[in-house]
């Protein structure tokens, strides 16, 4: 994926110069999603990468769309393509769970 394909997206310009993983979500899986869910995967990848996992704020933030918007997007990543994992978060509960890429098995 390109800057310029970044640039595309929403809240991709927070995510350009991102490298590996996080800025490439591979051609066979990119081609599967919307640009939200796109821009929502990627947004955690870059999370996960600088951070760790992230809530729904921050994914939010990140991604360039409405925290309502980005939780139906979580979910859709994580019931359809099994991208995106959710784990609840003990020491901040109240945040809700962090979400991070599913590992390949």
């Amino acid at each position: 994926m390109t800057d310029a394909d970044d640039a595309n997206l929403p809240g991709g310009s927070d995510l350009t110069g991102v490298s590996g993983d996080a800025a490439d979500i591979g051609p066979s899986v990119d081609a599967d999603l919307t640009t939200e869910q796109a821009a929502v995967f990627r947004a955690v990848s870059e999370l996960e990468s600088s951070v760790g996992p992230g809530h729904v704020a921050e994914i939010a933030r990140a991604a360039g769309l409405d925290p309502g918007r980005v939780e139906e997007v979580l979910e859709e990543l994580i019931g359809g393509p099994g991208l995106v994992v959710a784990a609840t978060d003990p020491w901040h509960p109240e945040l809700g769970p962090r979400y991070q890429v599913q590992s390949p098995d």
